[in-house]
């Protein structure tokens, strides 16, 4: 079975900024004519959905144990940053002090001084 090939004549990337400029109404035009496009769009929706499971769980549990006041960002978090500073760092930043941190024993670690109502992690 031999397949066609269509050249097309534009860029994927001009057709994507085609469709990010499309009305709510050319959008559903298109789904109509491509229908794997929705297929495809769901599929994906769904697979981060599903990854997305244990990280909502974990953080209901943390709220849950935080009375559901989150952390300040000026509160201190770890290795001398507070959560605002960790925040404020690159994805590349922060995976690179996760990576540092990960080899840590907890024993090792220095105290630091809590506000009473902490909860322990």
């Amino acid at each position: 079975m031999t397949e066609i090939a269509i050249p097309l004549p534009v860029s994927v990337e001009q057709i994507a900024a085609a469709v990010e400029m499309m009305s709510p109404v050319d959008l559903d035009r298109l789904l109509k004519l491509a229908p794997r496009l929705g297929e495809r769009a769901t599929s994906i929706s769904q697979q981060i959905e599903q990854k997305n499971e244990p990280i909502d769980r974990v953080q209901a549990w943390v709220m849950e144990a935080l009375d559901q006041k989150p952390l300040s960002s000026d509160a201190p978090f770890f290795d001398g940053l507070t959560l605002g500073e960790f925040l404020a760092l690159s994805d590349d930043d922060q995976s690179a002090l996760w990576n540092k941190w990960q080899g840590t024993e907890l024993y090792d670690m220095d105290e630091v001084e809590v506000e009473e109502d902490a909860v322990p992690a």
